[in-house]
């Protein structure tokens, strides 16, 4: 039912001021053969939503939600749509809820938790790896998922994330050592469907893996190629291997503008063993001699020691080590191969 142009008292700024000229309206049953509801205050409820044009409102009156449209190019006081979209059983009680008013989906019908997944990353005879565990719980039980898992009341979303990686894989990092990624809140990204999961992803890079160790709810946990999980092979539970690649492309770009590559490295490294390290997450060769030419010409990149070793393995000319410089930001920025001219 549909009634345009109706009058009805409006203060500037405050949207609707009075509402009993819609009790009528909610008197007013359609012809399905419903028993008329025990009397209702005139108005039980009442949400706002403002808009740059318009402002609506969802307006319970007598057990009957009322959809309502103010213009503001219109003169105060009149109602440019005002629809019944809902009519609640006798004896029920008058709320709005999901689904009832059309467009409307900003009320919540399932309870909201938060979680936290953490993708580690290391690199394993010049290949980037990341740490999985083996799930021992339903749903997805048997696959192999990033660490993590809720966050307690009394926890930062780090402490969460940090927390869950030990007790499942047996690691200890700092909070200097993660970086957060995104946040994911897709609705049907976990499919438990009595509760809707939003997670906040975290990166963290860790040149030295210690050994892992499943607990909790992981059954094994495991360091695997993460050109083999992003290929779902094997495959990852939830929405992980989306995470992963976001994760991966973080990083892909924190080495970028950062001095972030020398995480990977030991203290005292060389050009050749850097280069390595760009060409394992970038997934792609870099030129030697161009690569030495734009490390040495960044400022505050690398700094020389002063001394030589040999290469790895004992065979070639001794290479120059160099440590971490004082640089925080690179600029230039190395920019991966196709990407030189990228803003």
């Amino acid at each position: 039912m549909c009634a345009a142009q109706i009058r009805c008292d409006l203060v500037r700024r405050r949207g609707l001021h009075r509402l009993a000229d819609l009790a009528p309206l909610a008197r007013t049953r359609p012809a399905l053969g419903e028993q008329r509801c025990p009397p209702a205050p005139p108005l039980t409820s009442i949400t706002r939503r403002r808009f740059r044009s318009h402002r609506e409102f969802i307006v319970v009156v007598e057990r009957v939600v009322f959809h309502v449209v103010v213009s503001f190019s219109r003169p105060a006081g009149l109602i440019d749509v005002c629809t019944k979209v809902s009519i609640s059983p006798p004896g029920e009680k008058s709320r709005v809820r999901r689904g009832n008013v059309p467009g409307v989906t900003n009320y919540r019908k399932r309870p909201l938790d938060v979680s936290t997944d953490i993708a580690v990353l290391t690199l394993i005879r010049d290949e980037l790896c990341a740490v999985v565990i083996v799930r021992d719980k339903a749903p997805f039980k048997g696959l192999y998922a990033l660490p993590g898992g809720f966050v307690h009341d009394d926890e930062d979303l780090p402490e969460a994330a940090l927390r869950e990686l030990a007790e499942e894989t047996n690691l200890a990092l700092r909070p200097d050592d993660i970086t957060q990624v995104a946040a994911y809140g897709n609705p049907d990204r976990d499919p438990r469907k009595e509760k809707r999961v939003i997670t906040i992803s975290y990166v963290a890079l860790v040149p030295d893996l210690p050994p892992t160790a499943a607990g909790t709810d992981a059954r094994d946990a495991a360091v695997i190629p993460v050109a083999q999980l992003l290929a779902d092979s094997p495959a990852l539970a939830f929405d992980h291997r989306q995470l992963l690649q976001d994760a991966v492309e973080l990083v892909r770009v924190l080495i970028e503008e950062t001095p972030a590559a020398t995480k990977f490295c030991q203290p005292e490294f060389t050009l050749a063993e850097l280069r390595a390290v760009y060409e394992a997450v970038w997934s792609s060769s870099v030129h030697a001699g161009n690569f030495r030419h734009r490390v040495l010409q960044t400022p505050g990149f690398v700094e020389s020691t002063g001394d030589k070793r040999l290469p790895a393995g004992g065979i070639g000319r001794q290479a120059e080590l160099y440590r971490r410089g004082p640089a925080q930001q690179l600029h230039p920025a190395i920019r991966r191969p196709g990407t030189y001219f990228r803003t």
